[in-house]
């Protein structure tokens, strides 16, 4: 947001610049033409030098960028440069090529052309999803402890699915243990996640995925019992497996929250599984 309004003050400051030349080459008098020159260069220098503060803002954030930029960013580096180069020609004209004088005017409308669309393709795409509620992902660092619910599902989509079915990544799991994946997962797939991204995952996970409470009317069943703290018993009761499979699936619950399905209980589950006692 902060960069947004620094770009929008740049684009504003440029509109002024740019109307003020355009009203003294067409010949408008000013009331006081002296004060108009004097705004004329504040607001071309203030210009200059938000853009300055932004490029090197945006230098150590492309810097930090480590996906394939999509089109609009490639877009943005690209009218930044070209920004970049104009203004310094604009600026150099009238102090090392005074000949060059009569082009000042074509010069100043470009530098405010590529600036405007510029900050529309950034701050006018930030602003727009802000508007719409829609989480904004910056593909550099995230700020620190920004939790954002909505943000930590968007970053569990895109980043969990390139390696895991989000199926398989789902199954509830305690606090702690939500911790201790998510940092593993960290390091191996480093630095494709952030530390941040992951913090927005983490918080995301333990305030939505973790084992609830047995309903006093489950526990009337053993499946209700050991099994609904993670999984809706409906569910459950669509699956038809054999002895085998379900002796599979339980074990693996056990050994995945030992807590929850105590290991020397598995006979006993299964055993309602297949009679269906659910």
């Amino acid at each position: 947001m902060a960069t947004t309004i620094l770009s929008l003050l740049l684009v504003l400051a440029g509109g002024v610049s740019l109307i003020i030349m355009m009203g003294k080459l067409g010949g408008k008098q000013y009331f006081r033409p002296e004060l108009a020159t004097r705004i004329h260069r504040l607001m071309g220098w203030s210009f200059a030098v938000l853009y300055l503060f932004l490029l090197i803002v945006m230098i150590g954030r492309i810097e930090r960028y480590w996906e394939t930029a999509p089109a609009r960013i490639a877009i943005h580096v690209a009218l930044a440069v070209s920004l970049f180069v104009l203004l310094v020609v604009k600026i150099a004209i009238p102090r090392l090529f005074p000949g060059l004088s009569r082009h000042l005017f074509v010069f100043g409308v470009s530098v405010y052309l590529v600036a405007f669309v510029l900050v529309g393709i950034t701050a006018g795409y930030y602003l727009l999803q802000t508007f719409r509620g829609v989480p904004y992902i910056s593909h550099s660092m995230l700020p620190g402890r920004m939790e954002d619910p909505r943000l930590g599902l968007e970053l569990f989509i895109t980043r969990c699915s390139v390696c895991h079915p989000l199926r398989d990544i789902l199954t509830p799991r305690k606090p702690k243990e939500w911790e201790a994946i998510v940092t593993r997962m960290v390091k191996l797939a480093e630095p494709r996640i952030s530390p941040d991204e992951a913090g927005q995952v983490l918080d995301y996970l333990q305030a939505t995925r973790v084992p609830k409470p047995s309903a006093p009317m489950a526990r009337t069943s053993l499946v209700g019992r050991y099994c609904s703290a993670c999984h809706v018993i409906e569910d459950i009761e669509r699956r038809h497996f054999d002895r085998t499979e379900w002796t599979k699936i339980v074990s693996r619950m056990s050994k995945r929250a030992p807590d929850i399905v105590p290991p020397d209980n598995i006979k006993t589950i299964v055993d309602a599984l297949v009679r269906g006692n659910f």
